[in-house]
């Protein structure tokens, strides 16, 4: 069995250079269109990516976007255990680079209160630089609030302007062997006790050093704590609470303690 966690992945437009984003030909063909996608023919986008299946689908329509736009992309991709630490660098350098990035809804807080990057809203209004064709409504709206946030601290995202739009977002997956489940009679878990009863119970289901449940976890932030994060939401604990109009930390609460145990365990 595997848990699969939850991430979102965002396309983000930093200060003059939301075209990628809004603008992309990739949502339609350039030839077909009234929009006119040569308006800026001779630039050069200088984009960090995250090296990820995400980024590679980017990188395999760049052709068809510089054939499109007449934009040239100047792309590097970074391991993600490494990337946020470059990506930050360079932001804090406001040096103008890069034009465009990958991030997170995590990061969106730092980025967007420092001033490092501009609000997607005018461009996707203006239909001069957005093809009209485009509808942002077409993406989930939860997913699309992730990129949504008014710079108060402790109000929540989907409030305030679009700082980024989503590439894509992964989810919570149980994956189990049925017909052995089958087999044996054995219930698929609903619960944490349940999982922990019937990992135990597997232990070498398959023969010597087979485990009842495996979960996606290497030692870095990208595996260990999206999971968590959705667990400890679902189970209704809370991070921060707003007392007398301060964030006070909420870490220390039964639920976030309880849940808190039951992931580790």
């Amino acid at each position: 069995m595997r848990i699969r966690s939850p991430k979102y992945a965002f396309l983000v437009a930093s200060i003059g250079a939301a075209m990628l984003v809004a603008g992309s030909p990739i949502c339609a063909r350039a030839e077909d269109s009234k929009f006119d996608w040569k308006q800026a023919s001779g630039t050069k986008l200088i984009v960090m990516l995250n090296k990820h299946p995400y980024a590679d689908a980017i990188i395999k329509r760049l052709p068809e976007f510089k054939e499109s736009t007449g934009i040239d992309v100047d792309y590097t991709e970074t391991p993600e255990e490494n990337y946020f630490d470059k990506v930050t660098t360079a932001l804090a350098s406001k040096n103008g680079n890069p034009d465009v990035f990958m991030t997170g809804t995590y990061q969106l807080w730092d980025y967007a209160s420092a001033g490092y990057m501009e609000p997607l809203d005018s461009y996707l209004k203006d239909s001069s630089q957005t093809n009209p064709d485009y509808d942002v409504k077409d993406i989930f709206e939860g997913v699309l609030n992730g990129g949504k946030w008014d710079l108060v601290p402790g109000d929540p995202t989907g409030t305030g302007p679009q700082w980024a739009l989503p590439l894509g977002f992964e989810t919570n997956i149980l994956m189990y062997n049925k017909k052995y489940f089958d087999e044996k009679g054995l219930k698929v878990p609903k619960t944490f006790a349940e999982l922990d009863a019937l990992a135990k119970q597997l232990k070498d289901w398959n023969g010597p050093g087979s485990y009842g449940v495996a979960v996606r976890g290497t030692r870095n932030w990208a595996t260990i704590h999206p999971g968590y994060m959705t667990t400890f939401t679902n189970a209704g604990a809370k991070d921060f609470e707003i007392k007398d109009g301060k964030l006070v930390s909420a870490l220390d609460q039964p639920v976030a303690i309880e849940v808190t145990k039951k992931w580790a365990q």
